[in-house]
């Protein structure tokens, strides 16, 4: 229901703006019925003088070519290689810059006795 009210005012304001442009257009004279030509001044060539001609080159036409193609290579293309980078912490960073490994654990040593059975 809300979004009616909405849409209804808003058509309301839009016909509003639409009435205070035309009045406010018909104020400035924009309706008015007077056609007041203002003419152009005449073209004054007395301190001109005329330029003359020069050879322009010939004109040269090129048509198109049915076997145009995209020229080859003349480089090799560069290859890119992807190198293992480490990545550190950032200086504005809390925690230290050094890099911390975690201990490996290690195996327990067993050891096997035999006891002689007498």
């Amino acid at each position: 229901m809300r979004e009616k009210q909405a849409a209804g005012i808003a058509v309301a304001l839009a016909g509003v703006a639409v009435a205070a442009g035309v009045v406010f257009a018909s104020a400035g004279g924009v309706f008015d019925d007077d056609d007041g030509y203002v003419s152009p001044p005449a073209l004054d060539s007395g301190g001109l003088q005329n330029v003359a001609s020069t050879q322009t080159s010939p004109i040269i036409s090129v048509p198109p070519s049915p076997t145009w193609r995209v020229a080859d290579p003349t480089t090799e293309r560069p290859t890119t290689t992807t190198e293992e980078t480490s990545t550190r912490a950032s200086s504005t960073s809390r925690e230290p810059t050094t890099s911390r490994t975690r201990p490996s654990r290690t195996s327990a040593t067993t050891t096997t006795t035999t006891t002689p059975d007498g």
